[in-house]
C-alpha cells in the first residue's frame, strides 16, 4: 500500500468521522428544538387554556393559575420530547440510569418501560380530563338556551381522538380511571337538575325506570350532591363519595347500561 492510499483512507476516515460528529451534533441540535417547539405550543395551549383547566379543580380560579398551568404542560413537554428523542437517538447509551447498573441493557430496558409507564399515564390522564370536561360541557348544554351552539372542550376532543386510536383502544382496557357507568351517572344527575329535561325524561320507559330506582331516588334527596351537579365544581362534584352506593348496586348498574343517555341529553 503507497503513502497515497494510505493518506487517502486517512482522509477518509477524518471526514467520515467528522461528518458522523456533525450528524450527532445535528441531532442533538434538532432534539434541543423541538423539545423547545413542543414545550412552548404547549404553554401557549396551557396558558390560553389554563382557567378551564383549573376551573375543574377549582371554583373561583385566578388569573395566575394559567401561568402555573402554562409552565407545568411547557416543562412537561420539553421533558417528554428529549426523552423520547434522547431514547430513540441511542437507547444502549450508559446514563445515569445504567452507571448505576453497570452496563446499557438493563439501562434501555428501564428507559423504555419508563417511557411506556409515562405514555400510560398521560393517556389515563388525558382521558380522565376528558371525563370532566364532558361533564362540563354537559352541564353548560343543559343549562344554555341555545344548546347546539355550545363548544366542545378541546380536553373532550383530546380524549375523542385518543380512543379513536389503536393505542388508546389497547390502553383503555388497562385504565383503572375509566369509569363509564360513573360518567353516564354524572350526566344523568347533571340532566335531574334541569326542571324541563327532566320532566322530558320522565316522559320515557327509560327514564322512569332508572328514576325510579332506589339507588338513583337515594342520590337526588342529597341536596349537596344535587347542588354540586348543579353549580359546583365538576372535579367535587365526580369525585363525591356519595356516588359510590349507586354504583355498588347491581341492579342499579343493570338499568343504567341500558339508557342511552345521548338520546335522552338530546330531549334537551
Amino acid at each position: 500500500m503507497d503513502n497515497t492510499t494510505i493518506a487517502s483512507v486517512i482522509g477518509v476516515t477524518i471526514v467520515a468521522l467528522g461528518v458522523f460528529g456533525f450528524m450527532k451534533g445535528l441531532v442533538r441540535s434538532l432534539g434541543a428544538i423541538l423539545g423547545v417547539a413542543a414545550g412552548a405550543y404547549a404553554g401557549f395551549w396551557g396558558y390560553v387554556n389554563g382557567l378551564r383547566v383549573a376551573s375543574k379543580f377549582f371554583r373561583d380560579p385566578q388569573p395566575w393559575m394559567a401561568v402555573v398551568v402554562a409552565v407545568l404542560t411547557g416543562f412537561t413537554a420539553i421533558y417528554i420530547v428529549r426523552f423520547v428523542l434522547r431514547f430513540v437517538a441511542d437507547p444502549f447509551n450508559q446514563s445515569e440510569t445504567g452507571k448505576k447498573w453497570g452496563f446499557g441493557l438493563p439501562a434501555a430496558l428501564i428507559s423504555l418501560c419508563t417511557g411506556i409507564l409515562m405514555v400510560w399515564l398521560a393517556f389515563s390522564g388525558i382521558r380522565y380530563c376528558g371525563a370532566l370536561s364532558e361533564l362540563d360541557y354537559v352541564r353548560n348544554k343543559v343549562t344554555s338556551d341555545q344548546p347546539a351552539n355550545v363548544p366542545e372542550p378541546y380536553l373532550l376532543q383530546a380524549w375523542q381522538m385518543l380512543d379513536a386510536t389503536r393505542a388508546g383502544q389497547l390502553q383503555i382496557t388497562t385504565d383503572p380511571f375509566n369509569d363509564p357507568d360513573k360518567r353516564k351517572l354524572c350526566q344523568l344527575l347533571i340532566a335531574y337538575t334541569d326542571q324541563p329535561l327532566r320532566q322530558k325524561i320522565l316522559a320515557t320507559e327509560d327514564g322512569r325506570r332508572t328514576f325510579d330506582q332506589l339507588a338513583f331516588r337515594r342520590l337526588v334527596i342529597n341536596k349537596e350532591l344535587l347542588e354540586s351537579a348543579k353549580d359546583g365544581t365538576v372535579f367535587h362534584f365526580y369525585t363525591a363519595p356519595a356516588l359510590k352506593p349507586a354504583l355498588e348496586d347491581r341492579q342499579f348498574l343493570a338499568t343504567l347500561e341500558q339508557i342511552k343517555i345521548e338520546e335522552l341529553l338530546a330531549l334537551r
